[in-house]
């Protein structure tokens, strides 16, 4: 689970690193901006990532909620990757300008992780839970049979 908390945390970090990025450039003059996902007012999938990530981990210390961990922790993965539906990217050169916009290395970022740390807390959902309280095979006595059969 040490795992997925690091990949928890790093999730709840990409939030705060570049998704969206504009550059223009003309003239030998570069300009950029950025907006990271948190501060992304149009849509708030920074938000959603960002709830349904804390929910993911609150559900790992509960061991009767510790196998659906990953479910939200999907969801948040689903957030960081709406926004590359949702965003238009494109470059436009006019007079040997240039204009870009659109996704940044920070949401590709944010996207990875979250689904790589879903499929942690899938696969390492029934690590400790199925050891302590699992019932013991009982020994299996063999039937008598009447007598006279065979």
């Amino acid at each position: 689970m040490l795992l997925s908390y690091a990949g928890a945390s790093l999730t709840f970090l990409c939030i705060f690193l570049p998704w969206y990025a504009v550059t223009a450039s003309g003239r030998g003059i570069s300009k950029s901006k950025w907006v990271n996902g948190f501060n992304d007012t149009a849509d708030n999938w920074g938000i959603l990532t960002l709830v349904t990530t804390i929910i993911a981990v609150a559900m790992t210390f509960f061991p009767q909620t510790k196998k659906f961990s990953a479910i939200p922790m999907g969801v948040a993965a689903l957030g960081a990757l709406l926004p590359v539906f949702t965003t238009d990217s494109q470059s436009v050169d006019f007079f040997g300008s240039t204009m870009s916009a659109g996704t940044s290395w920070g949401l590709w970022l944010c996207l990875v992780i979250a689904v790589a740390t879903s499929v942690c807390m899938f696969v390492f959902s029934n690590e400790n839970t199925t050891q302590g309280n699992a019932p013991r095979p009982q020994p299996r006595v063999p039937r008598r049979q009447p007598p006279g059969r065979r």
